[in-house]
Parts: structure tokens; sequence; C-alpha cells
């Protein structure tokens, strides 16, 4: 996922600590994996999902 605009903050999964991503920074996510995300501001996101 790529923050497009605003701020998210994830929890990854397996993770302990929540991380902040701003605009132009990205996270990958495994296949069937959950996660957690929030905001405290209107962020607009791309989600791609591509086969490995």
């Amino acid at each position: 996922m790529t923050v497009v605009s605003g701020a998210l903050t994830v929890l990854l999964p397996n993770a302990n600590d929540w991380q902040n991503f701003g605009v132009g920074e990205l996270f990958t996510i495994d296949p069937n994996q959950k996660f957690n995300v929030k905001t405290d501001v209107e962020t607009a996101y791309l989600c791609t999902y591509e086969d490995k």
C-alpha cells in the first residue's frame, strides 16, 4: 500500500508497535495476512495486488 495523501498509522502482522507512513511511503503485506490501520486525517492510499 502506498500513501497518496494524508498519513496512515499501521499495525503490521506480527508487530507489537504501530508505524506511521506519510505521503509517498509504502508498506507490503504478505497474502492472507491481517493488519490494522488508523488515521487522524483525511487520507488516500493505493493498494495493489501482485503475484509473487
